[in-house]
Order: structure tokens, then C-alpha cells, then sequence
């Protein structure tokens, strides 16, 4: 800045503009686009505003998403009608900077013109005036300041509150899946069992008509149920055997063709364990090739491309380790039935032994154990259809917490750049508020007082052009200059605030009005929205970069 005869210069590249106290600078002038930016400081105004009207989308995202949560419904709604208040509230009150601006900027200029005619006491009660008016405007901007970062804090507990009731969704989600995985795993013990039984009854009618038959083979056919125990048994605790039964009577065939049956299921089972953790090894060696890539890739749209697959790919690893905790199970629950049916061939094995003696008292055991496999198969058609309902249902909210799941994740998303975005509007008013302040202590009255002072009872001895010498000074110049240069920035800033609002506003109350749905449904709006959002933000970088 260059002071010459009261006239001002103000240089920026080869662009040189003049101005002169006596006029209001444009808009579009250096100083005052140059003003502007100092006050907002590191503030991108149009962006700000932007990412205002954008936190209107975000919050009526995030009550989509929470939509039927307790607690947390409520809290959005509130956040969206204090927000609503708080803009209306700054719409408002700059609307109300702008018209004091507009009249502070003529103001001084009649100021300074008083002072070139050395009438100090007007121009100073204008001056004074000035200065009241940016110290009420300090005050207003630091209240709203107070405001938004009020919003901005809840809004942080509403955060807080959805990534706590999203864990417990995690939490009762793995509940759900064990309890499941337990269900079935009993399930197929059960169905196990049930084919065991069944078989076994078989045996059992076949070594009841024989007994009939043939009670001189009464301490073969007890030899074969203990050995077709010791076998099952030994299947039961995980261990192969290459046993051939053989030369023992007539229940041997039937005791090599349970070992067998045992041998085949333990084995169908273990072999789809060994292929599940195949596939598992595999989805592993994928994620860790994609987490390469994403370390070395740097365009954003192959980023975005390669996180997709990645979350593709930790769906399908978290489908492979349900079904491989549940194979587990269910082989560990076949393995102790096969050992538990093993132990009851053996029990009646012995039975049939110490009874030897008594063909009918052998005759009445068996018939005993039929009646009890009986009984036991009725018993287990009813769990049977008891886990069937509870399985089904475990899947149905298994699926509902999918869904709950994956709309707060959503909602935090949402909330966290809400916080971000109110945050910036604390910074904005904190900037104002710090304007207004350097308004407020305007040392030009001080300089003025002095120069009153100075000349005071000598207004006769003294020509005006002395008088009023000190006012085209540059010591005096440059500061006034500066006000008011400053004063006309700020209108400016008003002006753009005040524009930009009306069309948040709008938006904001008609997300506010917008008709409840089911809760599926907000979910659902939820999900649509913010794929919108997504394409909106992308679009916002790319104009500002």
C-alpha cells in the first residue's frame, strides 16, 4: 500500500488500484477481495456453505438410518430442528451485519469528510457509534459461535451413542451365530444319532430272531455288539482304523457295517472341514494381494474399485468361517454320539454275556433296548422340530441385524462429517467474531482525539489546511483505510452468507417435514441416499480441487 496526497495505491502482480477515503471501494477491488480472505483466514467460504447444505443430507442419511432405534432416532431429529433454528437464528443475524455494514461504510466516509472540515467532535460520535456497533456484533457473532459448536458437541454424543449401539449389534450378532451354529451342530448329532439308531434297531431285530434261533450262538452274538462298541468308540475319539471284523459269529457283519457307516460319515465330514479352510487360505492370499494394491494404488476411482472387492471378499471369508464353525461342531457332536452308541453296543454286549445263562432273561434285554432306541427316535423327531423352528429364526435375525448393521454404519459415516461440517461453521464464526473485535478497538479515534487536543483553543491562529493536515497523512491514512476497507469486506462476506442460507434452509425444513415411513423403508431411503451423497461428494472434490 502506497500513500500519496491522501490518495491510496494498492499493488497486487501488475494490477494497480487507487482509492481515496472519500469514496466506498468496490466489491470487486483488491483491497477489499484481499480483506475478505484475511478475515475468513483459512476459511473457503463457498465450500463451508457448501458442506453446510451438505450436512442437511447427511443428518436426514443418518435418520434414515438409526430410523427405529431407541434413543437414537430422537437424537438426530433433535440435532435437525436445532440446526434449523441455529440457521435461522445466522440468517438472521447477518442479514442484520449486512444492513449495519452498508450504513458503517458511509458512515465513516462522512467521517472522514467532518474531519477534512476539522469538525472532530461530529466525526468522533460517529466514530464512537462504529465502534459500539462492532463490539454488538461481536457479541452476536460469538453467541452463535456458541451455538454451532453446541450442535457440533451433540452431535459428536449422537456419534458416540450409534457406534455404541452398533457394537451391541455386533455383539448380539455373533451371539446369534453361535447359538445357531450350536443349533445345527446338535441338530446334525441328532439326525446322526437318529440314522445310528435306526440301523441299530435293524441290527437288534435281526439278533432278536436269531437269539430264537440259535441260543447255542448266544456268546458269539455278545461278542460281536462289544466289538462293534470298541469300534464305534474308537471312530467316536477321532481315531482310523483299518479293522476287518470277520469270524465272529452272525453279529459280525452287522458290527463291521456300522464301524463302517460311522467311518464314512466322520470322514464326509472332516473332508468338508479341509476344504472350507482351503477356500478360507485362498480368500486370505486375495486380501492380502488386494491390501498390496491398495497400498500402491493412487488414483481414487481404482481405490474405490479395489476397497469394494476387498469388502466383497471379507463378506464372503465371514460366510466361510460361519460354515467352518459349524462343521466343526457338527463333527465334533457326530464323533460323540458315534462314541456314545459305541458304549451302549458294548453295555448290551456285556449284558447279553452275563446273562448267558438265561435265554429268556437275554430274550427280554433286547426287547428292552428296542423299546428304548424306539422311544429315543420319538424323542428326537421332536427336538428335531424344535431346532428346525429355532434355526430358522436365528437366520431371520441374523438378517435383520445384517441390516440394522449395516444402516449405523451409515449413520456414523454421516454423523462424522456432519461434526466436521458444523465445526467449520464454529471456525467461520469465530473469525467474524475476531473482526469485529479489531472493529471494535479502533485506535482512529485515539488518533483523532489527539489532533483535537492538539489544536484545541488555537482554531483562530491555526489555518484549516493545518489543522486538517494529519488526516491525509499516511500515519493516519493507512489504518482508516484499512477499517474501512474491512468493514466493506465483511459486507461482502454478509452478502454470500445471506445468499447461500435461504436454499439450506429450504432444504433442511423439507427434510424436517418429510412423511415417517416403516423402518424398513427409512433404511432403505437410508441405503439410496447416501449413494447419491456419494456421486455428490466426489463431484464437490473434483470442482474444488
Amino acid at each position: 500500500m502506497r500513500i500519496e496526497d491522501g490518495a491510496i495505491f494498492v499493488t497486487s502482480g501488475k494490477q494497480q488500484e487507487k482509492y481515496t477515503l472519500q469514496e466506498r471501494p468496490s466489491a470487486k477491488s483488491i483491497a477489499v477481495r484481499g480483506e475478505k480472505q484475511n478475515i475468513l483466514g483459512e476459511i473457503n467460504l463457498e465450500k463451508m456453505l457448501n458442506n453446510l447444505d451438505l450436512s442437511v443430507d447427511l443428518l436426514q442419511v443418518a435418520y434414515n438410518a438409526v430410523n427405529g432405534m431407541k434413543g437414537l432416532q430422537k437424537g438426530v431429529s433433535n440435532l435437525q430442528m436445532r440446526l434449523a433454528d441455529t440457521l435461522i437464528l445466522s440468517g438472521a443475524t447477518v442479514q442484520k451485519f449486512g444492513y449495519k455494514t452498508d450504513d458503517v461504510i458511509y458512515n465513516f466516509i462522512d467521517a472522514y469528510n467532518l474531519l477534512l472540515s476539522s469538525e472532530e467532535e461530529e466525526a468522533l460520535e460517529i466514530l464512537g457509534d462504529i465502534r459500539d456497533e462492532a463490539s454488538a456484533m461481536r457479541e452476536d457473532a460469538e453467541k452463535l459461535g456458541n451455538k454451532f459448536q453446541s450442535i457440533a458437541d451433540d452431535t459428536e454424543k449422537v456419534l458416540n451413542a450409534t457406534i455404541d449401539q452398533n457394537t451391541e449389534n455386533y455383539e448380539k450378532r455373533e451371539s446369534v451365530i453361535e447359538d445357531s451354529n450350536r443349533m445345527k451342530a446338535e441338530e446334525a448329532a441328532l439326525n446322526a444319532l437318529k440314522d445310528n439308531l435306526s440301523a441299530r434297531l435293524k441290527e437288534l431285530n435281526a439278533e432278536y430272531s436269531k437269539l430264537q434261533k440259535q441260543q447255542e450262538k448266544q456268546e458269539e452274538r455278545a461278542f460281536a455288539l462289544q466289538l462293534t462298541g470298541a469300534i464305534l468308540g474308537a471312530l467316536g475319539m477321532g481315531v482310523q482304523t483299518a479293522m476287518e471284523v470277520g469270524g465272529v459269529g452272525g453279529g459280525a457283519p452287522a458290527a463291521s457295517a456300522s464301524a463302517q457307516s460311522a467311518q464314512a460319515s466322520l470322514d464326509a465330514k472332516k473332508k468338508e472341514r479341509e476344504t472350507l479352510e482351503g477356500e478360507l487360505k485362498e480368500i486370505n492370499e486375495k486380501l492380502s494381494d488386494l491390501e498390496a494394491k491398495l497400498s500402491d494404488e493412487k488414483e481414487q476411482e481404482k481405490r474405490d474399485k479395489l476397497k469394494a472387492e476387498r469388502e466383497k471378499l471379507l463378506k464372503q471369508k465371514d460366510d466361510k468361517n460361519d460354515k467352518l464353525k459349524t462343521v466343526k461342531t457338527e463333527y465334533e457332536a457326530l464323533a460323540n454320539s458315534v462314541k456314545e452308541l459305541g458304549s451302549s453296543f458294548e453295555k448290551t454286549g456285556e449284558a447279553l454275556s452275563e446273562s448267558a445263562q438265561s435265554y429268556n432273561a437275554r430274550l427280554d434285554e433286547i426287547f428292552k433296548i428296542k423299546t428304548e432306541i424306539a422311544d429315543k427316535e420319538r424323542e428326537n423327531l421332536v427336538k428335531l422340530a424344535e431346532y428346525a423352528v429355532k434355526i430358522s429364526n436365528a437366520v431371520i435375525t441374523k438378517d435383520s441385524l445384517d441390516t440394522a448393521i449395516s444402516s449405523l454404519v451409515t449413520a456414523i459415516g454421516c454423523l462424522r462429517q456432519v461434526v466436521s461440517h458444523i465445526k467449520d461453521m464454529v471456525a467461520f464464526w469465530k473469525s467474524i467474531e475476531t473482526c469485529c473485535e479489531t472493529l471494535a478497538g479502533n485506535k482512529t479515534i485515539e488518533s483523532v482525539t489527539r489532533v483535537e487536543e492538539k489544536f484545541k483553543g488555537k482554531e483562530d491562529e491555526v489555518s484549516l489546511e493545518k489543522r486538517t493536515r494529519p488526516y491525509k497523512e499516511a500515519a493516519f491514512v493507512r489504518p482508516y483505510f484499512t477499517y474501512l476497507v474491512r468493514w466493506a469486506a465483511l459486507h461482502e462476506i454478509c452478502a454470500e452468507y445471506t445468499a447461500a442460507l435461504s436454499k439450506t434452509k429450504v432444504r433442511l425444513n423439507e427434510s424436517i417435514a418429510a412423511p415417517e415411513k416403516t423402518r424398513e423403508e427409512h433404511w432403505k431411503d437410508a441405503s439410496t441416499l447416501a449413494e447419491g451423497l456419494s456421486a455428490k461428494i466426489t463431484e464437490m472434490r473434483k470442482a474444488t480441487a
